[in-house]
């Protein structure tokens, strides 16, 4: 059809060469264009894929270390609780001796009074002399 127009007006088949040739252009930038989109959305769908791939990976390995740590807080609770146990016993150890300590000094303190009383009754009662 250009080769007719142009043998019938050179004017009119240039400018539909020149027409053809910048089509041609279009189609081909648009298929370059295409084509790299094509690949972008692969990459990013492939890059997609591998970052959920590592995720899944990361929140296994975040449950186990969850559970980890509730088994250590669970077995710290147990030894805050030992701890708390023991030292309530020693405590009421402690208090039991001190209260031990304290009924002998009382008792030792009654017997030295007593005995004070006595000896200051027998002055009394001796003849001044």
């Amino acid at each position: 059809m250009i080769r007719q127009m142009t043998i019938q007006c050179a004017e009119r088949g240039l400018l539909l060469l020149r027409v053809r040739n910048e089509v041609m252009s279009t189609v081909a930038a648009l298929q370059s264009i295409y084509a790299s989109g094509v690949v972008f959305g692969l990459q990013k769908c492939l890059a997609r894929e591998a970052n959920r791939c590592w995720q899944d990976s990361r929140i296994q390995q975040l449950e186990g270390e969850i559970v980890q740590l509730r088994k250590k807080i669970q077995m710290e609770a147990l030894n805050i609780r030992a701890l708390e146990e023991k030292e309530a016993n020693r405590l009421a150890a402690a208090t039991r001796r001190a209260e031990e300590d304290v009924a002998f000094l009382r008792k030792g303190h009654d017997q030295l009074k007593a005995q004070l009383e006595d000896i200051l009754n027998q002055f009394k009662v001796a003849p001044n002399g």
